[in-house]
């Protein structure tokens, strides 16, 4: 008996539906875990730290799954072009800004929109808002060279680390672009990560080095 869930190996759990998978549970077949990847940043611990998520108030829709009519739905170019005609109504925008204003009013929706200054953040705050930024940068630019196994980068799975940490390089006031810089960027599995915490696993001057090097 094969696996039923896509990935073609030898079989060894039956479930209730009747189906038969490769591992005892169907997210830890390799296929069936790459089709479902996405789906992993909307899990429960990260709903948790964006309290504006929950419930009914997650999207225009509510519940993703339960009541967005367009929820992993593909749809032909005549249906988007009558769409795009009905957002250029003159009544759809009208309605839209008597919802948006209603919205606005509604805390959760306006902290979830909130941009804050350097100043209003405070200078530890604005530093890790740097360093993230110069992040975000060198893993759209060097992603094979930052990763290149191609691991999967989930909340669940493996995190991008900073080898030298961003706290240290706050209180020792290294520049937040070389602490983002692909040089200190490393792929942990998400364990590994949170045990690693705020430690260094290079030390400031081999940092320097190889970002000397790599200008």
């Amino acid at each position: 008996m094969l696996c039923e869930y896509g990935c073609g190996q030898e079989a060894k759990y039956q479930f209730k539906n009747g189906k038969w998978c490769c591992e005892k549970f169907t997210t830890k077949c390799p296929v069936n875990r790459q089709k479902n990847s996405k789906g992993l940043l909307n899990n429960v611990n990260i709903r948790k730290s964006r309290p504006y998520l929950k419930g009914d108030k997650n999207g225009m829709f509510g519940k993703t799954k339960e009541l967005n009519p367009f929820y992993r739905k593909t749809h032909t170019k005549k249906q988007k072009a009558k769409w795009k005609k009905d957002r250029n109504n003159i009544d759809y925008k009208k309605n839209m800004s008597n919802l948006m204003k209603k919205l606005w009013k509604e805390e959760w929706f306006y902290n979830s929109h909130i941009t804050y200054t350097n100043k209003e953040l405070g200078r530890k705050k604005s530093y890790y808002r740097s360093v993230w930024r110069y992040t975000r940068q060198s893993l759209n630019k060097f992603y094979k060279i930052i990763n290149p196994n191609n691991l999967e980068l989930t909340y669940e799975t493996y995190h991008p680390d900073h080898k030298f940490s961003i706290i240290e390089g706050f209180k020792q006031n290294v520049d937040p672009k070389i602490i983002g810089n692909f040089v200190n960027l490393q792929i942990l599995r998400k364990l590994e990560n949170i045990k690693k915490g705020s430690k260094c696993s290079i030390s400031l001057e081999t940092l320097m080095e190889e970002y000397e090097n790599n200008i």
